[in-house]
Order: structure tokens, then sequence, then C-alpha cells
């Protein structure tokens, strides 16, 4: 059984705190169906995609780094950046 993390985040332009929730139900769902453990979770409320710069996201890559998981889930890509071709390219 592979071992997960969830990332979830919003901005607070345009989502609301409750997105939070579905974003974690989604990949909660997801996990059972797909027999992952679900270790752990990171959440950033209230930041943009525009930047890395987000507390529980850069602690998810240095959990990450000690191996502390196997998978990431997240609702959607653009929950780690707003424009993946820039995330991808820096």
């Amino acid at each position: 059984m592979k071992k997960a993390v969830i990332y979830a985040r919003y901005s607070s332009s345009r989502q609301r705190e409750e997105s939070i929730e579905r974003q974690i139900e989604i990949c909660m769902d997801y996990a059972v169906h797909n027999d992952m453990m679900i270790v752990g979770s990171y959440i950033d409320r209230k930041k943009t995609g525009k930047s890395d710069a987000r507390p529980d996201f850069q602690k998810m890559i240095y959990d990450s780094s000690r191996h502390q998981f196997d998978v990431v889930l997240v609702w959607r890509y653009d929950r780690f950046a707003r424009n993946m071709d820039d995330h991808a390219a820096s």
C-alpha cells in the first residue's frame, strides 16, 4: 500500500475555506479506491499559486526529500501552481 499525502490550497480571491474540505474529500475518496493510505496533509489557506513561497507547500517538499510518503494527491494540478509551465521551469 502506498503512503499518500494530500496537498490542498485556496487563494483568497476566488475561493472559500469550504473548498479545502471538498479538495480533501475528493483526494481521500481517490486514495480509498486506489489502495493508498493517507499519512498526512498539507494545507495552504489564502495563498496564491503564482509563487511556491507557501508554508505547507515548502514543508511538503522538505518531507518529500526525507521520503516520508510515496504520493501527493491534489484535487487539480493548479493547486501546485497557477501556471504549470512556469512551475516546471523553476
